[in-house]
């Protein structure tokens, strides 16, 4: 077995930080190191300082990668899912092994677009062997993207009933083709028939949530189809009765990771261009500075308070306790509203020239529902 000098990090610390990712995804880092993956796990540091550290501990380190990595215990708690920037063959399968003793024994790798690049697995539950690599959404065979398998390569094509639901004649039609992501916006949009027959109100709220993933998704966009996603489950479940339940207060949490990820990715991309447009400067190092520091003031803002609070609500089992601790995820809620239409900072972020933001926006669509959701 491989031991930390092989594979960047010691098994009980990937193991631990593998069961983080349960919760939010870490930042990561994969290569080859010989004949050996290597994998650095980390859930402070951004995905290219963590690829730079792995890089600086293995000199001759082969097809170094980065992205994040989490485990979906409510698909397969077996199952490592690796996003990276781009696919390297055969990784999947020296991941697995250099997993070997986490309790972790399955690997996939997809790539920022969704897709699924490489997959494996244990070979008597995945049924293929490993280094099976699906195609790509949409390039089946000149197939388009709506007839094509999704980009997790099931073999089983989904119907077309299950492609298209609607919920009247403004119903979004749903892709076949987005792997995870399509299957959970697939199953969302067929709640959102039932609870649109149940109280038609609703129907403008839970079509526009369902357009934007949809929209998202065909713009091969996965970051914001899955805060569209969670921003729809979480209103689907707080509307089912009158108080929110601990599942509800889950999905809540869900969406305010998932948006929060998706700003600091969008920040990170723009700080990139930044840094480059004015890497030639005579002062550019410290205009890189500044613009760091005032996107981390930002980020920091715009916490995971939120995250932390709304896990307390799911787990509170005193009635007095959970009531108070609502109030006190409403006010958070509050604190970010104000932040978001008083920083003078996220308003020069979405003008910028470099890369088209939104965080303003995004930010208070998916508040303006978790404010509705958290009764």
């Amino acid at each position: 077995m491989a031991d930390a000098d092989d594979i960047g990090m010691d098994k009980a610390q990937l193991k631990k930080l593998l069961s983080l990712s349960k919760k939010e995804p870490v930042s990561c880092a994969v290569g080859m190191n010989g004949s050996q993956a290597a994998i650095l796990l980390d859930k402070i540091k951004q995905p290219k300082a963590v690829s730079k550290l792995l890089v600086d501990q293995f000199p001759n380190l082969k097809n170094p990668r980065w992205g994040s990595a989490w485990v979906d215990v409510a698909e397969n708690p077996k199952l490592v899912i690796l996003t990276l920037n781009k696919a390297a063959s055969g990784l999947a399968r020296s991941l697995k092994k250099s997993l070997k003793g986490t309790g972790y024994s399955q690997v996939e790798i997809r790539l920022e677009d969704g897709s699924v690049a490489e997959k494996t697995g244990d070979e008597d539950e995945a049924g293929a062997p490993d280094g099976v690599q699906p195609r790509a959404p949409g390039h089946e065979d000149g197939r388009d993207a709506a007839s094509a398998p999704d980009g997790e390569a099931r073999t089983e094509r989904q119907s077309d009933d299950a492609r298209q639901p609607a919920a009247g004649d403004d119903a979004p039609s749903v892709p076949a083709d987005n792997g995870e992501l399509t299957r959970r916006l697939t199953e969302a949009v067929r709640r959102v028939v039932a609870a649109v027959t149940n109280d038609p109100s609703r129907k403008a709220e839970l079509t526009t949530l369902a357009t934007q993933a949809q929209a998202a998704l065909r713009a091969g966009d996965p970051a914001t189809a899955a805060s569209a996603i969670a921003q729809l489950e979480a209103a689907l479940a707080g509307g089912a009765r009158p108080a929110a339940g601990a599942s509800a207060f889950a999905k809540a949490r869900v969406a305010w990771i998932a948006t929060r990820k998706k700003v600091e990715n969008d920040i990170d991309k723009l700080q990139g261009a930044f840094t480059a447009a004015f890497k030639d400067h005579p002062v550019g190092p410290d205009l890189g500075t500044a613009f760091k520091a005032r996107a981390d003031k930002v980020l920091d803002a715009l916490d995971e308070t939120l995250a932390h609070k709304l896990d307390e609500v799911t787990r509170a089992t005193d009635a007095a306790q959970h009531a108070r601790l609502v109030q006190e995820a409403r006010q958070i809620i509050q604190r970010y509203e104000t932040t978001i239409a008083s920083d003078p900072t996220i308003k020069a972020l979405d003008e910028n020239p470099f890369v088209p933001v939104s965080i303003q926006k995004t930010m208070t669509a998916t508040l303006s529902t978790l404010s509705k959701l958290i009764i």
